[in-house]
């Protein structure tokens, strides 16, 4: 592409663009209090890129002499000042590539502002057909209308791909059903920087949305994944809590584990909510990452559609 959408046509499209944006409602559940307002800040990586948290998800930045290319885009009330506030801290006015990690509007909140402006969106195929469609999502009783055409992914993968930048290139990929179906990675090689979207969060326990797709089992996968592309000394931007290394995908991978051992047995004794609850599956766990319960019920409910296919939790 070589007109790409400079600074000034992306404020305006933001500005301007709203009410072409299908009304997106309050912020994603678990995450309500991040996306609320927090001031904006950058954490320096390897490789000049930076990390923007207080928008909504974290947000990894890279620019070019061509244009900034971005792992998400935060939530769209946060849009116009991330973007502001990116163009201070690299210098670069154009944004030429944004890609999604997954559905979640923390994630995809800049999504009509960069689209509308001209820029190339990359998600996973699944991630389009999220955004793409009305749907409602069970767990948290509320309906989610489809974006406009601007917010769509432009290009798509099923498992994986890779993009030209500072002079080698990203590479992307799928972690199967993790936090939704359509959670994908973005590498930096040359930086060893890895945004890991929903899966690795490092702060409080996982949103596993499992009316789109997300299961405890496919966290465990999503995190061999990421643990597979990872070294010692990779530096993993989560869309939730601080930078992480391999050692603590590691850590979070023995952990969840167990708990989906645990999960997996209380629902061979055909337990409720309420029981599994009280059984508290992840007791020596709590004081590191908090109150469980919204994650023990979604994980319990995740299980429900693998019982008969998946080894780790098969009744059979």
């Amino acid at each position: 592409m070589t007109d790409r959408p400079r600074r000034r046509d992306i404020l305006k499209a933001a500005a301007g663009g709203a009410a072409l944006a299908a009304p997106l409602g309050a912020p994603w559940g678990a995450f309500a209090q991040e996306a609320a307002g927090a001031a904006l800040s950058a954490e320096q990586l390897p490789g000049g890129l930076i990390a923007v948290r207080g928008a909504g998800g974290a947000v990894v930045a890279g620019a070019e002499a061509d244009g900034l290319v971005l792992v998400d885009g935060g939530a769209k009330e946060h849009s116009v000042a991330l973007l502001e506030y990116l163009a201070r801290e690299t210098g670069q006015d154009r944004v030429k590539t944004l890609f999604n990690t997954h559905w979640h509007l923390e994630q995809t909140g800049s999504n009509e502002t960069v689209g509308a402006a001209g820029g190339n969106i990359v998600a996973h195929e699944n991630t389009r057909l999220w955004l793409s469609h009305d749907f409602h999502l069970w767990w948290q009783n509320r309906d989610y209308q489809a974006r406009p055409a601007e917010a769509l992914p432009t290009e798509t993968i099923y498992d994986h791909g890779t993009a030209p930048f500072g002079g080698g290139q990203i590479e992307f990929g799928y972690m199967l059903q993790s936090h939704t179906d359509g959670d994908i990675y973005v590498r930096f090689p040359e930086a060893n920087v890895i945004a890991s979207g929903g899966v690795g969060v490092s702060d409080t326990w996982p949103v596993i949305d499992w009316g789109t797709g997300g299961w405890i089992g496919g966290v465990l996968d999503g995190l061999a994944v990421l643990i597979e592309a990872s070294d010692d000394e990779t530096l993993i931007v989560p869309a939730h809590g601080p930078t992480i290394r391999k050692a603590d995908l590691v850590e979070q991978h023995e952990m969840y584990t167990t708990i989906t051992a645990r999960l997996a047995e209380l629902m061979r004794k055909s337990y409720g909510f309420a029981d599994v609850l009280a059984a508290e599956p992840t007791a020596e766990f709590n004081d590191r990452w908090g109150d469980p319960e919204q994650f023990i019920t979604l994980a319990y409910r995740s299980i429900w559609g693998h019982i008969r296919n998946d080894r780790r939790v098969s009744t059979i």
